[in-house]
């Protein structure tokens, strides 16, 4: 396998490899909702993307992209995109920029730029250019972009073969523990109204925290985003916030109705009301978040999830006896997994014999 010692390196201004440059700004009052164009901002996560939306393409895929106004995540886009402002992207002078070149090139930005850039320092385009950062080289003191897309592709081989090991464990641990349901189908299952208010024993929001009030850190930053699970950034904030874990996060506004399960400790924003129920397990919470996500259907940007609406909000489970029938839910969630982890064998298994067929990068 490849080694980073195995070039030798050289020191490089961003301006002098990329031709670099801002992006077209899509407002939110012109977003269409439900649609496959990735809109990518100044968000510290899941590619910087914050949904998809119906509006036609502004930028071509193959680019770099840095966020301008906070913190300076990088990141490479495969897809083309809209953008918010304080976007800009970075496109190769000599050649297509593919994932794997790209993914080698965001690192090794990161990895100069380090955390020096913040709300108050921001990495503005003037500093992009300037910002000095390193590169392998081959024998005519040329960048190696060879070696980078090889490189690239062997650590990607091997994280396969390690997922591939860790879903076969998990889907083994699936099928040995799925019961059997009151029906034997979900034909056979009644379903019943209950209220939110009586499946949770706790439900709160989280505590407002600007921006410019953000310490970067390493706890999940929960907002109401549609992606990556809420999550909008990592912070280290300590005091004057909400932390919870193992619960339900609800979007009380901006994606109203988006529901994930966090089973990882987390911090609330303002706009996520946290549900939890100490008897819930990981099964339970997935499946009652999928039913809660069809709220985004009734309410919107004008018409939030208020408390007092989450008070008298009502949602429609399988039921036994009256009660809520947490079995089939587990069952169902485990059917789908089990279902869901067989595609990823098959897809990672399938990438693995490709790879092997590539051929090596020569020294």
């Amino acid at each position: 396998m490849l080694k980073l010692s195995d070039r030798k390196w050289k020191e490089f201004k961003i301006e002098n490899v990329f031709c670099v440059g801002g992006t077209i700004t899509t407002k939110p009052q012109v977003l269409i909702a439900k649609g496959n164009t990735p809109r990518v901002t100044c968000a510290a996560v899941n590619n910087g993307l914050d949904g998809l939306y119906n509006n036609a393409s502004t930028e071509e895929k193959g680019v770099i992209t840095i966020d301008s106004a906070t913190i300076g995540s990088v990141f490479y886009q495969p897809y083309d995109f809209i953008a918010t402002d304080h976007v800009e992207k970075l496109r190769l002078k000599n050649r297509y920029m593919n994932r794997y070149i790209g993914l080698f090139l965001k690192s090794a930005i990161d990895k100069a730029k380090g955390t020096k850039y913040d709300y108050g320092y921001k990495f503005s385009q003037t500093r992009i250019k300037r910002q000095t950062f390193k590169l392998p080289i081959d024998k005519n003191e040329n960048i190696d972009y060879d070696f980078m897309e090889q490189f690239i592709k062997e650590r990607e081989e091997t994280k396969r073969k390690e997922y591939l090991e860790y879903v076969k464990v998990k889907m083994n641990e699936i099928k040995t523990t799925i019961r059997k349901t009151n029906g034997g189908g979900v034909a056979n299952i009644s379903y019943k109204a209950f209220a939110i208010k009586d499946i949770f024993t706790e439900c709160e929001r989280g505590r407002r925290l600007i921006k410019d009030n953000q310490i970067i850190g390493n706890t999940p930053y929960i907002s109401s985003t549609a992606m990556n699970n809420g999550v909008d950034s990592f912070i280290g904030n300590k005091e004057g916030v909400r932390v919870f874990k193992n619960c339900l996060s609800l979007a009380n506004s901006g994606s109203v109705g988006s529901c994930f399960y966090e089973p990882f400790e987390f911090i609330a924003s303002d706009h996520i009301t946290h549900l939890k129920n100490e008897k819930l397990n990981s099964y339970h919470y997935l499946f009652i978040a999928t039913v809660l996500n069809r709220l985004s259907e009734k309410y919107n940007f004008n018409r939030e999830i208020s408390d007092k609406r989450i008070e008298k909000e009502k949602v429609i489970l399988p039921q036994k006896n009256n009660n809520i029938d947490y079995d089939f839910c587990e069952n169902i969630i485990k059917s789908k997994m089990s279902l869901k982890y067989c595609d990823y064998i098959i897809y990672c298994e399938n990438r693995i014999k490709r790879g092997s067929h590539s051929s090596p990068v020569r020294s």
